[in-house]
């Protein structure tokens, strides 16, 4: 009985810690959120590094993990920066929406969250394989694992 009740709390859990993450968002926390996750069941034990608006492209909010044992190795989530009621010749700025856009990085960094959060049917050795692809939809978006490796959403 208390092994059961142990199983239904890890399970109840699960489903709420997933249920929570916002692949679109008005909240920088649940960006954050979003890309700890990501860092979190990564192969390699990344320790966030920065996050902000990229230097190279001011429509992107980024978050950045660095390797512990190799500066060079990193892991950015990019964010889409969209505006809710913007006007730019009445000089109001709106209310910013962070959307999911992409991440890239290594096959095992990226398999764990996909796996988890994207498609849960997935499978490793016939993405690597076969078309060394994979999609799936969230919250009706349509998502692309991809050789190269990269999650990115894809706008149809």
């Amino acid at each position: 009985m208390k092994q059961l009740l142990i199983l239904l709390t890890t399970l109840f859990i699960g489903i709420i810690a997933n249920a929570q993450l916002h692949f679109k968002t008005k909240d920088l926390k649940e960006v954050r959120q979003l890309a700890d996750s990501i860092a979190l069941t990564a192969k390699t034990p990344y320790v966030f590094s920065k996050e902000g608006i990229s230097k190279q492209n001011s429509n992107y909010y980024v978050v950045v993990y660095t390797n512990p044992k190799d500066d060079y190795d990193r892991l950015g989530v990019a964010f889409w920066i969209s505006h809710i009621d913007r006007n730019l010749d009445l000089e109001i700025k709106g209310t910013p929406v962070y959307t999911f856009d992409f991440v890239r990085g290594n096959f095992l960094d990226l398999f764990p969250f996909w796996k988890r959060h994207i498609n849960k049917q997935a499978d490793a050795v016939k993405i690597t394989k076969g078309k060394r692809k994979d999609k799936a939809k969230v919250q009706n978006i349509l998502y692309i694992l991809q050789d190269g490796w990269e999650i990115r959403r894809r706008v149809e």
